[in-house]
């Protein structure tokens, strides 16, 4: 398997446009779409996933990953956290706790509202 570093969404905390179709001053195009920033870093069959958006249900499918190892956090905001809920397949498949990395104050505020990561 290739080495591959693949940013899955680069918009803001809302994602563009926003729900209410709102898009500032961006012109009408469609490539002006953003989800919610996330990351996935594939290093041979090592799959590392960097936050988890509230996007990342539609991210994993358009970029067809299915495998899940390891999360890293860049921090506890919802923007980076909310689809954390959407990795419980791979603890079902993997059979054991997704471990997550962050900062112990980021580990600390997720491991409050889950029970299936390390």
């Amino acid at each position: 398997m290739k080495n591959k570093f693949t940013i899955l969404g680069c918009g803001s905390s809302l994602g563009s446009p926003w729900i209410t179709s709102y898009t500032g001053k961006l012109k009408k195009n469609s490539k002006n779409q953003r989800t919610r920033c996330c990351a996935h870093i594939q290093k041979g069959n090592l799959s590392v996933l960097i936050d988890t958006s509230p996007d990342i249900k539609h991210q994993f499918l358009k970029n067809k990953i299915k495998t899940l190892d390891s999360i890293i956090y860049t921090h506890e905001h919802a923007d980076q956290t909310a689809g954390i809920f959407e990795m419980r397949p791979f603890y079902w498949k993997n059979k054991s706790k997704i471990p997550i990395y962050g900062s112990s104050r980021t580990i600390r505020a997720l491991k409050k509202v889950i029970n299936f990561v390390l």
